[in-house]
């Protein structure tokens, strides 16, 4: 009797078990915000995803999203001028930038660099010394220009264009709701701490 007890026990366990649904909470986005998205299948900055939320609280909001691969480092950057960077983002993370004030209508510069390995991403960028170890811990460069079309009558944003050496693209918007899954969890988790910020 104690046989068949277990057996019952463990086959209604593993059926529980067998049921259960991984659920994924969605952004809630009323409002139907637009998210501008470069992602590897542009060919622009190689296996990392950067999004660029234009209408948040605090302006413009940066979210870059690494592969799998090597760490990475990157910098938005008109001039002398930086908008935002993280000089170290390791493989599969994130970085996220809130209060982003990128210029309308001029191309601003996109630097990202894919390291050799993961000792030495911290020390981007330090004048003379990053030009010294520059060959010995970078193993690529992307390097391309974006520029966020307004439309200043009407004050809205008609268009985001991307170029590199060889190409230009018209970044199409995207609801934040129907990013995908992974990524639409990455901007809720960020939006959440920056409400916490705020209150």
């Amino acid at each position: 009797m104690k046989t068949i007890i277990f057996v019952v026990i463990l086959l209604l366990l593993l059926l529980v078990v067998g049921c259960v649904e991984k659920i994924t909470s969605p952004v809630h986005d009323d409002n139907g915000d637009f998210v501008y998205h470069i992602g590897p299948g542009d060919g622009l900055l190689g296996n990392v995803d950067l999004y660029i939320f234009l209408e948040t609280m605090q302006g413009i909001a940066i979210l870059l999203i690494n592969g799998p691969g090597n760490p990475i480092g990157y910098q938005i950057r008109k001039d002398d001028i930086i908008f935002c960077q993280d000089s170290y983002i390791g493989s599969g993370g994130n970085t996220f930038q809130s209060g982003t004030s990128l210029p309308f209508n001029t191309w601003v510069n996109v630097n990202l660099v894919v390291y050799k390995s993961t000792f030495a991403g911290w020390l981007w960028p330090i004048g003379d010394l990053w030009s010294v170890l520059y060959n010995a811990i970078v193993d690529t460069t992307y390097e391309i220009e974006v520029m966020i079309i307004y439309d200043e009558p009407g004050k809205r944003v008609i268009s985001v264009l991307a170029r590199d050496s060889e190409n230009i693209i018209t970044i199409q918007p995207e609801l934040v709701r129907d990013l995908d899954p992974k990524h639409q969890k990455i901007f809720q988790d960020h939006l959440v701490e920056m409400k916490k910020s705020n209150q």
